[in-house]
């Protein structure tokens, strides 16, 4: 083969001289090699010829056939020029060139031959294709040899290393350094604010684009002339706008730039392209966009007159964002690209790609990146951008980030849940099932049970006692789950009222707080229940005390599941149906109002998805979650029969043992860690008899995948749901199924509910951004009652000029294209823990309730088992703060310790340092073993196994040391496996102290 002047021969390509690497390629050299490509069509010409002018161009660019070389003994590589190979393609059609890096392929066209060039971003750019292509035309022209020759890089590297070496760039380094924001450390990035769809396989070298239209290209091109810029630099601005608004990290974006011009080495081959920190990002997004758009192109300039290797040193690391500012390869005329495509290192790489009078938007990536990733990010950039263009004058922090199309779309899956159909209100459902089937069970627990007719007599006997009600007057019910519980709330219900539920477990000071808060009117009592000062005015009935005997003597109406229709309540669909409280930041539970409609939709649901015939769901949750609506009123609602635990439900082992004993198939509705506790049992019981448990119904705090695999491997059959709302929106929202192996999600929305994602200012995100959920749909409240302040929670959405209400959750979460959610985090104090959802605030602000109490602050410990932790400021003592905390929240809420300090660590801006705090949390004092009775050395041996703690105080209260119900439940059975069998945990739950305890199992051997 005979080679042409100047490229390399075969065997002389071992004597070609080895080169230091060029400062823009010792900077890029932590990113693996990437390669750009280009295809190019060249009409009117031949094969044969483009194949020998490409040959005879590459002579005259010795850098694009370099390679990387690690002599011995060294860290970093230096760089050898190769010989260029020819050989035809096996169909004879064509030719491929390959040198170093570089391959060269030329085919056949319709219209003339086609080149797809491929060539490391180590040793080449887009300029150096576009002067390749200009010495290919030259010599397809028949121009002379020496007008291939150019500048060589491989010298002109080392003579811009000397520069930086003598100093010559040292105010470029003032420069960058001065614009490193330390303020940034710790922002989420790109990947964390996008992450891409669930379960969606990382592609390598994927791209998505967005045609703009002609009219808004020409808004572009008018606010360039305004601003002083160019139409890319619009481009730009508006992606800088988009990084702002979703709040990721300015260090974790940048821009690619040409600096041959700046560093006057013009028309040279060789890796120019330089990646920057963008330091002209935006300072105020309350102005305009066009004025914003005039400042920021002012600061942009600037930054581009200071670029160097300088700036490559500056900021956290890498961009995982670009906007590639790069024009495209020059071309001869006459020939047309038919693709580009130039990642910068392994950023996402955006661009504006132009076109004879518009462009198009273009997102590529080479790193393995979900396609959703590129997706979201350029619906994000088209819609503010498109927004910009059309509203010039708009405040920055109202322009969309979604774009119109998308927007259409949301706004018909928010609207296609309002024109649900009205579900059958709940009374209405229970009279017909005691009309037709009268005769099925309604409710059983253990051998006992009842049927349709014997429960309507109850409900009668109940609402006769209570008396005729205003539509959504407060009646409290004070009960835990037990038969009469259902009469109570089915009463309520055929009255027009609203139930209010309560916890005989909860502290007496909490209970007196929400009777008046809520105004109720009856407090009807179920069995345990406490004795309290009620509100002036509110009549106390005891259930167990109401018989359908004395309600006819008391000369109220007649029963109320024998009513005619025309007698029926008159509350209407928008009335509340019912009470639920949540934590509140005012240190006021806040009341949440749920209308009878939105209830009966949410029982349509539940008795529709999960309660086929012979079902069986365990009501495993207090009635003061809003999961026991879907185990009591649910089960009720669909005409199945509620079954309740003749075991106490925190008692894992007698649960365990009774659920084999129920008929048909099971379904579990509980929290995941109360799932975890009873999957512990079925491991650890013996003999290992395991119930048919169909459906595992997990919601109330996270779900992870550790579980999802110990179910499956349990309980392989069974199908696992994870279901997820706060109580504002009727229970659930969402519900998706889980599979092992796969990410954990919560499912798309369920009974008409419709969810979204929007930034800070309410405004939607597009599909795949990471944002504050709201939910909207026929389940959303009416509002709370009370204990709120500030802004409300309570909201709408504005969406394809149409306006929703909606609820904002306060919890982050990433809404994929089909709909599905995922959840991660809270955007403000709110926790959840054991089930509870918990708001730090209430806590703290009982803490500063206690005398001698200055400040306050609560803090979620992690690093162990999860538990709150209280630090105060002031005179008053730990035991004191812990005392107060005991008399007014429940036990959960319940700090496990309390710490005293003189005064709060607090970071440079002046908030409170949690952090510092959590290290500086006072560890219990531990007891001494020989200074227990025997009875107390029994209790505490064990207590002190179960928590992985040391010795506890013979007054330590087990709630108060970081226990919890479940593992109450399981000292319990640790203590009857040793041959404490008559200890109670209803007895143990009341004053679970070492002391307490013990003084039980004395009690017992004694009797």
């Amino acid at each position: 083969m005979t080679e042409l002047p100047g490229v390399l021969a075969q065997d002389d390509t071992a004597k070609a001289p080895l080169h230091e690497l060029g400062p823009f390629q010792q900077a890029a050299l932590a990113t693996a090699d990437r390669e750009l490509a280009l295809h190019v069509r060249v009409p009117g010409a031949t094969v044969a010829g483009l194949r020998d002018s490409l040959y005879r161009a590459v002579a005259g660019n010795p850098v694009l056939t370099a390679r990387y070389e690690w002599p011995q003994n060294t860290s970093t590589p230096l760089q050898r020029s190769h010989h260029v190979t020819r050989r035809q393609i096996a169909d004879g059609h064509g030719w491929e060139l390959s040198g170093g890096t570089l391959r060269i392929r030329i085919s056949g066209g319709w219209d003339g031959p086609e080149v797809k060039i491929t060539c490391s971003t180590g040793f080449a750019d887009a300029a150096s294709l576009g002067l390749l292509m200009a010495d290919t035309a030259t010599s397809l022209a028949g121009g002379p040899a020496q007008a291939l020759a150019r500048a060589d890089y491989l010298a002109v590297a080392q003579r811009h290393r000397s520069m930086i070496r003598r100093g010559e760039l040292a105010q470029e380094e003032q420069y960058w350094a001065a614009r490193c924001p330390a303020e940034n450390a710790g922002r989420p990035g790109v990947t964390d604010l996008v992450p891409g769809g669930t379960d969606e396989s990382a592609t390598d070298r994927a791209s998505e684009r967005y045609v703009l239209d002609r009219q808004t290209y020409q808004a572009m091109e008018k606010l360039a002339a305004d601003a002083g810029c160019s139409v890319s630099d619009v481009a730009c601005f508006a992606l800088t706008v988009v990084v702002h608004r979703l709040g990721i990290d300015p260090d974790d974006f940048g821009m690619a730039a040409d600096t041959r011009e700046l560093l006057g080495l013009g028309e040279v081959s060789g890796p120019f392209g330089q990646v920057f920190p963008l330091a002209a990002g935006v300072t105020d997004s309350h102005c305009s966009g066009a004025a914003a758009l005039h400042r920021w192109a002012q600061r942009l300039a600037e930054a581009r007159s200071m670029l160097g290797v300088p700036a490559l040193a500056q900021g956290s690391g890498r961009p995982h964002l670009v906007f590639d500012a790069t024009e495209e390869p020059a071309l001869p005329d006459g020939w047309y690209q038919a693709s580009w495509f130039h990642p910068a290192g392994d950023a996402l790489t955006c661009s504006l790609r132009l076109a004879p009078g518009g462009g198009a938007l273009q997102i590529d990536s080479t790193a393995a990146a979900p396609r959703m990733r590129l997706t979201a990010l350029l619906h994000a950039w088209s819609g503010l951008l498109t927004d910009l263009a059309a509203r010039p004058d708009v405040e920055l922090s109202r322009l969309a980030l979604v774009p119109a199309s998308v927007q259409e779309q949301m706004a018909e899956g928010m609207a296609r849940g309002l024109r649900r159909p009205a579900a059958q209100p709940l009374a209405e459902r229970f009279r017909q099932h005691v009309r037709d089937a009268p005769d099925a069970p309604a409710y059983r627990r253990g051998v006992d049970q009842a049927s349709y007719r014997e429960l309507g007599a109850r409900v009668a006997a109940v609402a006769e006692a209570v008396g005729p009600l205003e539509p959504g007057a407060v009646v409290a019910v004070l009960a835990e789950a037990e038969p009469d519980l259902l009469a109570a709330l089915l009463a309520v219900d055929a009255l027009g009222g609203a139930f209010l539920p309560l916890s005989p477990h909860e502290p007496v000071a909490r209970l007196a707080d929400a009777m008046r808060h809520a105004e109720a009117g009856v407090l009807l009592t179920g069995g345990g229940a406490p004795e309290f000062e009620v509100p002036q005015g509110c009549r106390v009935l005891a259930l167990a005390d109401v018989t359908a005997e004395a309600a006819a003597a008391d000369g109220r109406p007649g029963p109320a599941g024998s009513r005619p229709d025309s007698q029926a309540p008159t509350a209407g669909p928008a009335d509340p149906a019912y009470l639920l409280r949540t934590s509140g930041s005012t240190g006021v539970p806040k009341l949440v109002e749920i209308s009878r409609s939105s209830l009966a939709n949410y029982l349509r649901w539940s008795a529709e998805e999960f309660l086929p015939q012979r079902t069986v769901l365990p009501v495993l949750s207090s009635p003061v979650f809003d999961a026991s609506l879907k185990q009591t009123l649910g089960v009720l609602y669909g005409g199945g029969c509620v079954t309740f635990l003749a075991a106490d439900r925190l008692d894992l082992d007698a649960v365990r043992d009774e659920l084999r004993t129920y008929d048909g198939q099971v379904a579990l509705n509980c929290v995941p860690s109360y799932a975890s506790a009873l999957l512990s049992a079925f491991e650890s019981g013996a003999p290992r008899v395991l119930p048919e448990i169909a459906h595992f119904l997990l919601g109330g705090e996270p779900l992870d995948a550790t579980l999802v695999q110990r179910i499956t491997a349990l309980f392989p059959g069974a199908q696992i749901w994870n279901l997820y709302g706060p109580t504002e929106t009727t229970a659930t929202a969402t519900a998706g199924r889980v599979h092992p192996g796969r990410t954990v999600h919560v499912g798309t929305a369920i009974a008409g509910a419709a969810i979204a994602v929007v930034d800070e200012q309410g405004l939607p995100l597009p599909y795949g951004v990471r944002g504050e959920v709201v939910i909207g749909g026929p389940g959303v409240a009416r509002g709370y009652r009370t204990g709120t302040a500030g802004t409300s929670p309570f909201s709408h959405l504005d969406l394809a000029r149409q306006v929703f209400p909606v609820y904002r959750t306060g919890d982050l979460g990433v809404l994929d294209g089909d709909g599905t959610l995922r959840v991660s985090g809270r955007r403000d104090n709110q926790i959840k823990l054991n089930g509870w959802r918990i708001d730090v605030g209430e806590v703290e602000r009982v803490a500063l309730g206690t005398e001698g109490v200055r400040e306050a602050a609560v803090v979620l410990d992690d690093r162990d088992e999860p538990c709150l932790r209280a630090f105060v400021t002031g005179t008053a003592s730990a035991d004191l703060v812990l005392e107060v905390f005991q008399r007014h929240l429940p036990r959960p809420m319940i700090p496990k310790s309390v710490t005293v300090l003189p005064a709060f660590d607090v970071l440079v801006n002046g908030k409170t340092d949690r952090k510092a705090l959590l290290r500086r949390a006072e560890r219990h004092e531990e007891a001494v073993p020989e200074e227990y009775t025997a009875e107390e050395r029994i209790v505490a041996g064990a207590w002190r196994e179960l928590l992985d703690q040391g010795w506890p105080r013979p007054d330590d209260d087990f709630f108060s040391v970081g226990g919890h119900s479940l593992l109450l439940a399981r000292l319990v059975n640790r203590l009857r496996s040793q041959g404490h069998v008559e200890l109670s945990l209803q007895q143990v739950v009341r004053q679970p102290t070492v002391t307490s305890i013990a003084r039980l199992i004395d009690a017992s051997h004694r009797g």
